[in-house]
């Protein structure tokens, strides 16, 4: 199956607003992990859950709720393992270095990369914005004929 879900809540964590974050960007419930984790308990024939999470931010929220779950052992009956769903947030992400503060210009400013990530089954594509990219080589113009 493929949702399309919007809004995902994918800033709101597992106990709503994430340590050391600010706000939780107007998300108050994260229903995409909730879909997520509904779709491996109800419905036997799912065994495994990905999220690609396309979006200009993060989704930390996502990432906080899945990376808290158990790895492996689960009581009999219960499923949900972080095995069991994968996690990919595509976003922006770029820091201006000034002051001697690194300050981020996407909310909100997680995201980077982490290689502890792939532990937690999660894979953060940090996309540096076109515009902060230094063209490469001369340009050049076409000359009139």
């Amino acid at each position: 199956a493929f949702c399309c879900v919007r809004p995902p809540g994918h800033h709101a964590g597992r106990d709503g607003l994430i340590d050391g974050a600010s706000s939780c960007g107007f998300c108050i419930f994260n229903s995409v992990a909730v879909a997520a984790l509904h779709a491996l308990a109800a419905h036997d024939s799912i065994s495994r859950v990905a999220i690609v999470d396309v979006d200009v931010h993060h989704g930390n929220g996502t990432q906080d709720v899945l990376s808290r779950l158990p790895r492996d052992a689960l009581p009999m009956g219960v499923r949900g393992r972080r095995k069991d769903v994968f996690f990919a947030s595509v976003h922006l992400y770029d820091t201006d270095q000034g002051n001697d503060v690194e300050e981020y210009r996407f909310y909100p400013g997680s995201g980077g990369g982490d290689p502890d990530d792939l532990f937690s089954n999660s894979l953060n594509v940090a996309l540096r914005p076109l515009w902060c990219v230094a063209p490469v080589g001369p340009v050049r113009s076409r000359a009139a004929p």
